[in-house]
């Protein structure tokens, strides 16, 4: 069942990564492939991409590029789609984001005080593969649930100092817990799966039939302490299999507003996904052929 779900839903998985024009109209080679900072999801077929509040500062703070107009963002986004005898790659401009600052509840709320970790990013492109997000779902203790991204960025793509994978990485596990406690709509929910930086803005998502039900944000760090020597110590932290994903409900919440509020649109001029693949991307395009074995 999961290897069907995935490969419907792995077309609306994307990467933040940071723009080099250095490298643009080369094909990315063997010792070279953009520094990827964060994962996000489609969530309309107009270019809305959801990921995290933190991946969309994290976008800000990205040092510029010299030849990057100021009016253009120093981080494109990646889309993998695939093509007869192998995979395009596009990379798209972002027109414009949108961060949940707040959050404001008549009912007693115990999460974050800023509220949940959700941003919008707007493409330069339409007619893209959405998800489909639940609406009325009960989350519940050891449901199966999958979540894929890029966790590690980069450096899990070219882990033997070469580009040796080109794919989202796809982890399976469980819901935890349910944050704070047990209820309807929980804020928050907690899932057996080892992430790491990365995989931020990640979808989490029904193994069964692929409806993503909340957004991985975060994931629970062990400190340790080590001796240098004698008098000195070292403090690091460990990952483990615990980490937290916003619910359903703030996505479905947060994105009625952004919509009905029209704050993020495409470009009137927005190619679409199908024509870029025909004739390429405003940005670059790098096609990868599928390696034949006898």
């Amino acid at each position: 069942m999961l290897p069907k779900t995935y490969k419907k839903i792995r077309k609306s998985i994307v990467a933040f990564a940071v723009r080099n024009p250095s490298f643009h109209g080369k094909k990315y080679g063997a010792n070279y492939y953009p520094q990827i900072i964060g994962t996000g999801f489609i969530v309309n077929e107009s270019g809305l991409v959801a990921t995290n509040a933190h991946v969309a500062e994290a976008i800000d703070n990205v040092p510029r590029h010299p030849d990057i107009p100021d009016d253009e963002y120093p981080v494109s986004v990646l889309l993998f789609c695939d093509v007869s005898g192998g995979l395009t790659q596009l990379e798209c401009k972002i027109c414009g984001r949108f961060v949940i600052s707040g959050y404001a509840s008549p009912h007693p709320y115990y999460g974050m005080e800023r509220g949940p970790d959700i941003a919008y990013i707007q493409l330069n492109v339409i007619g893209l593969p959405a998800v489909k997000i639940a609406k009325n779902f009960l989350i519940e203790e050891g449901l199966d649930v999958s979540t894929a991204g890029f966790p590690m960025g980069t450096q899990a793509l070219m882990a033997p100092g070469f580009l040796y994978q080109l794919s989202p990485t796809l982890q399976s596990g469980i819901i935890s817990s349910l944050l704070p406690f047990n209820s309807p709509k929980p804020h928050a929910f907690s899932i057996n799966v080892m992430v790491q930086g990365g995989a931020s803005g990640s979808p989490v998502f029904l193994s069964s039939s692929g409806v993503v039900i909340g957004i991985l944000n975060s994931s629970l760090n062990e400190m340790r302490t080590t001796e240098i020597n004698k008098t000195e110590k070292l403090n690091y932290s460990v990952p483990t299999n615990i980490s937290y994903v916003d619910s359903f409900h703030h996505l479905n919440k947060t994105l009625d507003i952004v919509l009905k509020a029209k704050h993020l649109e495409p470009p009137e001029d927005a190619p679409t996904l199908h024509y870029l693949i025909e004739h390429g991307t405003p940005i670059d395009e790098t096609r990868f052929q599928k390696e034949k074995r006898d």
